[in-house]
């Protein structure tokens, strides 16, 4: 059966002619420094956060330039700062404290809030859905 399958896969190309490979579009996205990601990352969204620190790191976040993939750290880059923009995204969402995040500007849990986030990424933009039951 071997034998079978590479003759006519040999036979398909001969009659195919060469290959005329085209390299894909170089992928790309907004990037911020890694130094940058984690000082505005540790100053307004760790433990203690609240919404000036969060509105700060949002700004901060749209700055990030577009940045071609072209290596590992650029991938990497871009999926952090993609990341960065989901939480903060998410933490803006829920004005509360609950588990280890606390809110300083809302320093108590909202049982109404006790659910689930999502947040999606459309055309670039990072969107924080309805509430997902918990």
């Amino acid at each position: 059966m071997g034998g079978r399958a590479s003759r006519t896969g040999a036979d398909h190309a001969a009659a195919a002619g060469p290959a005329h490979a085209v390299s894909p579009e170089p992928a790309a996205g907004a990037a911020l420094s890694r130094d940058t990601l984690q000082r505005a990352m540790t100053r307004d969204a760790s433990v203690v956060r609240d919404a000036d620190g969060l509105a700060r790191l949002t700004a901060t976040l749209a700055t990030a330039t577009p940045r071609a993939v072209l290596n590992r750290t650029d991938f990497e880059d871009v999926a952090l700062t993609v990341t960065a923009r989901a939480v903060a995204a998410a933490a803006l969402a829920r004005t509360e404290s609950r588990g280890c995040h606390h809110r300083a500007d809302y320093p108590d849990p909202d049982p109404a809030q006790a659910r689930g986030t999502l947040v999606r990424l459309e055309d670039g933009a990072v969107r924080v859905e309805a509430p997902v039951p918990a």
